[in-house]
């Protein structure tokens, strides 16, 4: 995004490095995942399709498959915080942090392999923390979700 906020059109032909990208990202995300403008975010063009431009043009590529992992287990956690949200007992939430925490797990699998790059693990391990200090803000879980979404979405099948 340039400094105005609206996406360059020009960058399709020439996409930023994923650096950029991810520090564009961060900052998005000073506010919390419950202050994201996610709207602006996902929407064709937006950050997040830059983001899986970047991702495929980075060393390592990462594709779907990278990402599939990941977001498997994500859709997990979010089906239930969803489904069940106004009735989590003590217990069921516990066990959801539980596998939100261990979703650092995958993240530094993937990166100690170099199937990730460093700046895509420091994003995505930056996305768990806010999940997990927002997970009690239904905003937030849903705007984290919406984000992996588009992700998923925007990044090319391989082959």
């Amino acid at each position: 995004m340039g400094k105005s906020g609206k996406y360059n059109y020009h960058r399709k032909n020439n996409p930023r490095n994923l650096w950029e990208v991810v520090n564009d990202i961060k900052k998005e995300l000073e506010n919390g995942l419950g202050g994201l403008d996610i709207k602006r975010l996902v929407k064709p063009h937006g950050l997040i399709m830059e983001l899986a431009q970047a991702l495929q043009n980075s060393k390592p590529k990462v594709g779907r498959t990278q990402l599939r992992k990941f977001y498997s287990e994500l859709k997990q956690i979010f089906t239930a915080f969803n489904n069940q949200r106004e009735s989590l007992s003590p217990e069921r939430q516990e066990e959801l942090l539980l596998k939100l925490h261990y979703l650092f797990l995958i993240i530094y699998y993937q990166r100690n392999r170099n199937l990730i790059p460093k700046d895509f693990a420091d994003l995505l391990d930056l996305l768990v923390e806010k999940m997990i200090a927002e997970f009690n803000n239904p905003k937030a879980m849903k705007n984290a979700e919406m984000f992996f979404t588009a992700l998923i979405a925007y990044t090319p099948k391989e082959g």
